[in-house]
């Protein structure tokens, strides 16, 4: 009986690592949109304009729900965690950067790169 609740519980364990993979990030997701509408027949620039028009509502979202979220330790206006103010305002700052580069800077080397192929 002991043997059966310990095998339940490391298949409760494992089931809720599985849950916990991470997800694929958001450039990878467009560059798979992007080959996806490539062998539909579509040209590069056509395919990476439908990836932006695909992905960029839930990329802003996430970017800047996160980014709400760190704004009052940002601020220092969150008790407690003032000393905590420099890792937000990195945090916030490469959330910035990273949805600029994968809503902007990506799909134009993509279109530049299979230009030149």
């Amino acid at each position: 009986m002991m043997a059966l609740v310990k095998r339940k519980g490391q298949a409760a364990r494992n089931e809720s690592r599985k849950s916990q993979r991470r997800r694929p990030a958001n450039t990878v997701l467009m560059v798979d949109f992007i080959h996806t509408r490539e062998r539909d027949r579509a040209k590069p620039l056509e395919a990476a304009r439908d990836s932006i028009h695909l992905r960029y509502r839930p990329i802003l979202m996430t970017a800047f729900g996160t980014i709400a979220g760190l704004l009052p330790v940002a601020l220092e206006h969150a008790d407690g965690l003032e000393r905590l103010s420099p890792l937000a305002d990195t945090a916030i700052g490469g959330l910035l950067i990273s949805t600029k580069s994968s809503l902007f800077y990506l799909p134009m080397f993509y279109v530049w790169v299979k230009g030149k192929s």
